[in-house]
């Protein structure tokens, strides 16, 4: 008997993240990489957002978004793994090395302004990448076990999607969409 895996990319990303985006209240996404990694790199335009749950508190999140940390903690887990909602698109793609630019995007994500510094100054050589997203939720959510990989400081996993159910639809409509991007397009080019 043949088993067929089918390979796909997954982004870890904090789980109130993760519930923000599917809730339509964020689009973007700030990284420099995990501890284990040099820097972030984009690995590709197309991927799963798998939620992770360390570094993350209330005190870290403005007010208007602590509903989303206690969603994810209470929702995108179980015993038996990660539950994945949302396939992403990267439809932009910046990096920020001034503070200017970090004080531009602070309307658009879910930090508060002290831990938003305290991202863009770690690694101080390396730019903050922050990635707009286009949130795609899972007709069905899926449950992907424990990846391997999943525990350490790393960006990126490869976990396997045959059981991933087919996108619905995008969650924000196209102009919604358009909207929040020609704002951050504003702010940031």
């Amino acid at each position: 008997m043949t088993v067929q895996v089918r390979a796909a990319l997954a982004l870890k990303e904090w789980g109130a993240v993760i519930d923000a985006m599917s809730h339509g209240l964020q689009v973007v996404t700030l990284r420099k990489g995990g501890i284990r990694e040099k820097g972030f790199l984009v690995q590709d335009r197309t991927f799963y957002l798998l939620p992770t749950f360390e570094h993350q508190s209330p005190e870290l999140i403005k007010p208007g978004f602590r509903n989303s940390l206690e969603r994810a903690l209470a929702d995108q887990r179980d015993e038996s793994g990660l539950i994945v909602r949302i396939r992403a698109d990267v439809a932009a793609i910046w990096e920020i090395d001034d503070e200017r630019r970090l004080a531009a995007l602070e309307p658009h994500h879910m930090f508060t302004k002290e831990y938003a510094e305290t991202r863009f100054g770690w690694r101080p050589k390396q730019p903050l990448t922050v990635l707009l997203l286009r949130a795609h939720r899972l007709e069905q959510p899926w449950r992907t076990g424990f990846p391997s990989g999943i525990g350490g400081c790393r960006s990126w996993l490869e976990v396997d999607a045959a059981a991933a159910a087919a996108e619905a639809a995008p969650v924000l409509a196209d102009a919604a969409f358009a909207a929040l991007a020609a704002s951050l397009h504003a702010a940031l080019d």
